[in-house]
C-alpha cells in the first residue's frame, strides 16, 4: 500500500488533472450532449451505481451510448455485452465507446473523490463478488477511470482475470505504477483496443439476455 504522504498526492494530482479535463473537454462534451439528444430520444447523461471503496456505492457519470429502455444483455461470463454490431447503440454511441469519450464525465466522479484516475473498474452493484479474496483487495482503494486489468485487454480479458489484476494493483500501487497505466491507457485509447468482448460476433441468444437494470 502507498504511505500517507503518497496517498495525499496521488488525490492531490486527481483533483488537478480532473479539473484541468473538464475545463478542456467541456466543449466537446456540450457537443455530444446535443447530438445524442437529436439523435435519439432521453437524456444525454446517464448516472448508474457502482460499487466503490470499502464497498460503498456510488453514482458513476457516462454520456448515453445506447437507446433508452435498451435490454441488458450479458455474455456467457455475466459480464456487461459489448459488440461492435450492437443493434441498442446509437451511431453516436459507437463513436463515444470506440474513442471512450463516453468516460469522460467520470472525471466528475475523480473530482468528488468517488473514484481515482487509476484504480480498478467499478462494477455494478449487482455484480458484486463479496467471498472472493480478489474483491475483498481490490475494494480496498478508490476505482479508477482506468488500471492494471484496462492496459492488459480490457474487455479481451476474462472477468476474473481483470479481477485479479485489480488486486495485485491494490496491494502493489505507486505513484510509478499509475503513471504507466496512465500512459499504457492513452496508447490503448489512440487504438481501440479491447472495446469489445472478444465474443462479438452478434447479440448473445436469449438464454443470455437478463432483465433490464437501471
Amino acid at each position: 500500500m502507498m504511505k500517507p504522504l503518497q496517498t495525499i498526492m496521488k488525490r492531490g494530482i486527481d483533483i488537478f488533472v480532473s479539473i484541468v479535463m473538464l475545463l478542456l473537454t467541456s466543449p466537446f462534451i456540450c457537443l455530444f450532449v446535443v447530438v445524442i439528444r437529436l439523435g435519439s430520444t432521453g437524456p444525454a447523461l446517464f448516472a448508474q451505481m457502482r460499487v466503490g471503496k470499502d464497498g460503498r456505492p456510488f453514482s458513476i457519470f457516462k454520456l448515453r451510448t445506447m437507446f433508452i429502455d435498451a435490454v441488458d444483455i450479458r455474455n456467457a461470463d455475466s459480464t456487461t455485452f459489448n459488440s461492435r454490431n450492437d443493434p441498442r447503440v446509437t451511431w453516436i454511441g459507437h463513436f463515444l465507446r470506440r474513442t471512450s469519450c463516453d468516460e469522460i464525465p467520470q472525471f466528475l466522479n475523480v473530482l468528488l473523490g468517488d473514484m481515482s484516475l487509476v484504480g480498478p473498474r467499478p462494477e455494478l452493484c449487482s455484480d458484486r463478488h463479496w467471498q472472493s479474496r480478489s474483491e475483498t483487495i481490490r475494494l480496498r482503494v478508490r476505482p479508477g477511470l482506468t488500471g492494471l486489468a484496462v492496459i492488459h485487454g480490457r474487455n479481451d480479458v476474462p472477468i476474473q482475470i481483470r479481477r485479479e489484476l485489480d488486486a495485485q494493483y491494490a496491494e502493489h500501487l505507486t505513484l510509478f505504477l499509475d503513471l504507466r497505466i496512465l500512459m499504457k491507457t492513452v496508447l490503448m485509447i489512440l487504438r481501440a483496443t479491447g472495446v469489445n468482448h472478444p465474443d462479438d460476433s452478434g447479440i448473445p441468444r436469449l438464454g443470455d439476455t437478463y432483465s433490464m437494470r437501471s
